[in-house]
């Protein structure tokens, strides 16, 4: 009999597709990270930087799609977005390699060129200036014969030039009148030709211009104007605190608030991402690293003290360096010592630039020192992550993945045991590939570290003299792990 109106509804079905996809990101982007500290061949190694670049931006977009979604409010037609602190090198950097990848398998060379005194912080919002940059390349990439440029330079005082330059064919005459449409190019070539109006709305969105022309050398060039005001006073100033390359998650509710602080971070020098509930925040502190974090104590869905909570057992079981975790709350009679785990409060309204400058200075000056983050100094086993991938499993999967974990230890173990007497690298340096993923999964951080280590100087073809004490410690921690999770599985097991 179905429920009546009076029924609890559950969760509505978009609401749950955002939860899938942003774990599907998550898991991908944690999975190109763990292979990040792989040997790698250079060529490998610059494909799987595009590819994490590409995947960071697809986990952008996904978060913005699904907020319109959510808000049912696609982007307004006019007007520019809100203040923003966006790191123009990175950006252009970040694109270049997730571009270069493919170019590459075309035989096509990408050089990337910023002049000196081009500012390194804009004031346009980060997503849109990646989405127009992404565009520009991906066209470049479809047309180039052997090169493509990208370059930035300030351009006499009118503001910064962007541009990707290419040496095709060139456009059509008849295409380039209308290249900017939302249409196909119509001229046989590769793409659909939506790149380069989605740059141009983008563009128009963030109040900057662009235009394409045909090269006289051959080849075609787009060129992005960011307006003088977007970088009017944006670089660090002094008498603040200096967070040049800071990374900085500021999680509240209100957007007017994550835009305020966002544009002061700027002006230190750091980049913002914003989050706007709690399950948002600890789906961006999964998935990257920050520098610092903002969090309001009262957001939807996940409360800040949640929130703070989740980080600091993060970072007790090693998963995640320490950060420091800063409170704003307009509840003025709370104190930072109130709130467990957390480094400092900021009251809400929040003071002028200056005043907050001096809040957050003094804030990092009393956080507990940053201790390198020692993942080999770790537990033997993150219980809890074990335990939470069995109960994903279910309770009919679970004893059987866990018999497969313990059996796939103990083969590496043995494996290892056997390649490092006879000093049989590619033995080892197999044994230790699968072992990072075996150990990665459940949470062994020793394990995984001392993995990467031995497979590390296995693969340098390193002095038998470094390589036996390191196999050592490595089969020391895999022995380790392998009885924490025997004992983990005897009470699943009913054993006594």
């Amino acid at each position: 009999m179905s429920g009546g109106p009076d029924d609890g509804a559950g969760p509505d079905p978009l609401s749950l597709l955002r939860h899938d996809i942003r774990n599907a990101l998550a898991s991908t982007i944690a999975g190109l990270r763990l292979l990040d500290a792989e040997p790698l061949s250079a060529r490998a190694r610059g494909v799987l930087e595009g590819t994490r670049v590409a995947a960071e931006l697809t986990a952008s977009l996904a978060e913005e799609l699904l907020a319109r979604a959510r808000r049912l409010d696609p982007a307004p037609d006019d007007g520019h977005p809100p203040d923003a602190a966006t790191d123009l090198h990175r950006v252009l950097a970040d694109e270049s390699a997730c571009a270069r990848a493919l170019a590459e398998h075309r035989g096509v060379a990408i050089d990337l060129s910023i002049a000196p005194g081009t500012p390194r912080l804009v004031g346009v919002e980060g997503l849109a200036l990646r989405r127009i940059v992404a565009n520009a390349l991906g066209n470049a990439v479809d047309h180039a014969r052997t090169s493509i440029a990208l370059r930035a330079r300030l351009d006499d005082g009118r503001g910064i030039l962007v541009s990707v330059e290419d040496d095709g064919p060139g456009f059509d005459p008849a295409v380039l009148r209308r290249v900017f449409e939302a249409r196909g190019r119509g001229d046989g070539s590769a793409g659909t030709g939506l790149g380069l109006h989605i740059a141009a709305e983008n563009a128009r969105w963030i109040g900057a211009s662009v235009r394409a022309e045909n090269r006289p050398e051959g080849g075609a060039v787009f060129r992005l104007l960011l307006p003088a005001a977007s970088h009017d006073g944006r670089e660090p100033d002094g008498r603040l605190p200096d967070l040049a390359g800071w990374r900085v998650l500021v999680a509240d509710d209100n957007a007017t608030l994550r835009t305020l602080v966002g544009a002061m971070m700027g002006r230190m020098g750091a980049t913002c991402a914003g989050a706007g509930d709690g399950v948002e925040a600890l789906n961006w502190l999964a998935r990257e690293r920050f520098d610092l974090v903002f969090v309001d104590l009262e957001m939807p869905l996940l409360d800040g003290r949640d929130v703070i909570r989740a980080q600091r057992r993060r970072e007790g079981r090693g998963i995640a360096p320490r950060t420091p975790l800063v409170v704003m709350t307009a509840h003025a009679e709370l104190t930072a010592a109130e709130v467990e785990g957390a480094d400092g409060l900021v009251a809400k309204p929040l003071p002028e630039l200056a005043t907050f400058g001096r809040m957050l200075a003094g804030i990092l000056e009393a956080a507990p020192a940053g201790q390198p983050w020692r993942p080999d100094e770790a537990d033997p086993l993150d219980v809890a992550t074990l335990r939470e991938l069995l109960a994903a499993a279910g309770p009919a999967e679970a004893p059987a993945m866990l018999e497969g974990m313990r059996g796939d230890l103990l083969a590496a173990e043995r494996g290892l045991a056997e390649a490092l007497p006879a000093d049989d690298r590619a033995a080892i340096r197999r044994h230790c590939h699968v072992l990072v993923s075996l150990a990665g999964t459940v949470g062994g951080l020793p394990t995984l570290a001392a993995a990467r280590a031995l497979g590390a100087l296995a693969r340098d073809d390193a002095p038998r003299t470094e390589v036996e004490p390191a196999g050592a410690r490595c089969l020391d921690r895999l022995r380790a792990l392998r009885a924490e999770v025997v004992a983990v599985g005897r009470p699943a097991s009913g054993s006594g």
